[in-house]
């Protein structure tokens, strides 16, 4: 049994992690503002047209076909956002309510998909060096907090399905790691007002 105590704990430690901290959290709101900045100026600039192709995506893809396309955006460790196709939906003319239950369930799907490609397969190289190179201490944070970290990666900009397949590739098990996606409900709540308020506020 360890004992805490003043000899244990390391001052350069306490302050690396609250930098890190401090900087996850102001990248997790600087993530945020682009969403809503990003609606804003597409509802100025490109309102009609965006307008028409959201009612294409809607009209072609229909739930299903809206369902597995975020599925997939979650599912594999790539650059793509779920958010434009939430955009373009709420363009289409689908509920807010709508796209909130379609899209979180549909990202917590692809996460625990992936989660599940990452347990059977590992982190291949090329991903890993990757993914250290586009985001630097991500792999680290995922590490050190576990199924927290994956929390923290669902919350930041970057792709969710880096998180949940890299959580996979370290064993975490999957009902914590079910647990955990549980954090893209509130940001999938999250990003749809944003790109609500954008809109208003653009037209």
């Amino acid at each position: 049994m360890t004992v805490l105590s003043e000899e244990n704990i390391n001052p350069q430690e306490l302050q690396n992690d609250a930098a890190s901290s401090s900087q996850t959290a102001m990248k997790i709101f600087i993530g945020f503002a682009m969403v809503f900045l990003l609606a804003v100026l597409g509802s100025v600039y490109l309102k009609d047209f965006l307008t028409t192709i959201g009612i294409w995506v809607v009209d072609n893809l229909g739930l299903p076909g809206l369902f597995s396309v975020w599925v997939l955006i979650d599912t594999v460790p790539t650059p793509m956002s779920y958010a434009p196709i939430m955009f373009l939906s709420i363009k289409g003319g689908l509920s807010h309510w709508t796209i909130l239950a379609v899209a979180s369930t549909a990202s917590m799907t692809g996460g625990m998909i992936g989660f599940s490609i990452g347990h059977w397969i590992g982190m291949p190289q090329k991903i890993r060096i990757w993914f250290d190179d586009k985001y630097p201490g991500k792999y680290e944070i995922l590490k050190r907090h576990g199924a927290w970290g994956i929390v923290i990666v669902g919350l930041l900009p970057m792709p969710f399905a880096l998180g949940t397949w890299t959580a996979g590739a370290m064993r975490i098990p999957f009902w914590q790691a079910a647990l955990a996606s549980l954090v893209r409900i509130p940001k999938t709540g999250i990003y749809v007002i944003l790109i609500m308020s954008g809109l208003a506020v653009g037209s």
